[in-house]
């Protein structure tokens, strides 16, 4: 009997081990998506996150993922960009994501799916730690963009070396 209760709590134990280290592959990474109805973005669809910043004066990466189908026929996707909360910090800006090359030329991406990573131009160093909005909109000039499927926010602090902070490395 009591071998098989500690096979019981040694078989929890793993399975919970195993569930929590995945829940913690990076904690300082933040993954959410929001998906698009019939894969359109209309020209009025802006999408908001919601995410909250433990620490104020941090640098953090933020990247977007695209999620496009076959459908998708620009070879740009302009974008603008909004970050703000409650307090009166805003923060805008805008970039473009290069989908392909030519017309119908995704020849570096396989699937029927075809997935970019975006990261944008500038970290964003909020001044106080709180709930802060990301808010994301098209700027092609036309009313929808179709073959958008999903698009999905990353939020991360970077990792800094002691090199880049001003140290200088040790050499054995």
């Amino acid at each position: 009997m009591g071998k098989q209760l500690f096979a019981k709590v040694a078989t929890v134990l793993a399975s919970l081990f195993i569930v929590f280290s995945a829940c913690q592959v990076n904690p300082n990474k933040r993954y959410e998506f929001k998906q698009l109805a019939e894969a359109t973005w209309s020209k009025g669809d802006t999408l908001r996150y919601v995410f909250f910043v433990p620490e104020g004066q941090q640098n953090y990466n933020i990247a977007l993922q695209f999620r496009l189908n076959t459908t998708f026929e620009q070879l740009h996707l302009p974008i603008g960009y909004t970050i703000n909360n409650n307090m009166g910090y805003n923060f805008c800006d805008s970039t473009i994501l290069v989908v392909a090359k030519a017309p119908g030329d995704f020849s570096n991406f396989s699937g029927s799916y075809r997935q970019f990573l975006l990261p944008l131009p500038h970290q964003f160093v909020p001044p106080i730690a709180g709930i802060y909005t990301f808010s994301v909109f098209h700027q092609i000039n036309r009313p929808s963009v179709r073959g958008v499927e999903n698009i999905g926010i990353t939020i991360e602090k970077p990792n800094i070396s002691l090199t880049q902070k001003g140290y200088s490395p040790i050499y054995r």
